[in-house]
């Protein structure tokens, strides 16, 4: 029988080494912690990935603790296909950003950028595809409510092959592209 299995520990080192460990997960699945924050109210905000029932479907799993680390909240995000989360980060208006991948729409892995309020309820997410694959692994609000996103997609060289690139992309308030970069053409791997 499948049981909680994401064990994340956290060891805020305090005077003399005080710390805690706490212990997420849905019954019946396999959770896996990617990335952790600590929040503005001094609690943290962690992402990571559920695999929940019998099939694999990953999707993005969003836990907010209290500052001795007991969930508060969590919230699931994800569609048919394949999605994984590599970054949180606290917004300027209390919620969260959240930046991963997903093959839900096409195939290909392509960004996936979902902002949320301070509860972890989806306000909108967007989805940015790059040339064959890309994957979003940092996003950060900018000084004008947008965000800047970075991440990594696959470009198909002149010889045929494929190579990696950097992948920076600017959005405004609402995910919507500004512009975007690649950054890289040199990193080859075909």
């Amino acid at each position: 029988t499948m049981k909680k299995l994401l064990l994340l520990l956290f060891i805020p080192f305090l005077s003399f080494g005080q710390g805690w460990i706490q212990i997420f997960g849905e019954e019946y699945s396999y959770e896996s912690g990617v990335f952790v924050e600590q929040s503005s109210d001094g609690g943290y905000i962690i992402v990571g990935n559920s695999i929940g029932g019998t099939t694999y479907n990953p999707n993005i799993y969003l836990i907010k603790t209290n500052s001795e680390g007991a969930a508060e909240w969590s919230q699931i995000f994800g569609e048919e296909g394949e999605e994984f989360a590599y970054s949180v980060q606290e917004t300027s208006d209390g919620g969260y950003i959240i930046l991963g991948e997903t093959n839900s729409w096409g195939g290909a892995s392509s960004i996936y950028l979902i902002k949320t309020d301070s509860s972890g309820n989806e306000e909108w997410s967007q989805i940015f595809n790059g040339n064959i694959a890309t994957t979003g692994y940092f996003a950060q609000e900018t000084s004008d409510q947008g965000y800047i996103i970075f991440g990594v997609t696959q470009i198909m060289e002149d010889s045929g092959g494929v190579a990696q690139a950097g992948y920076l992309i600017k959005t405004d308030d609402e995910g919507n592209e500004e512009w975007s970069q690649i950054l890289d053409e040199s990193l080859g791997v075909g």
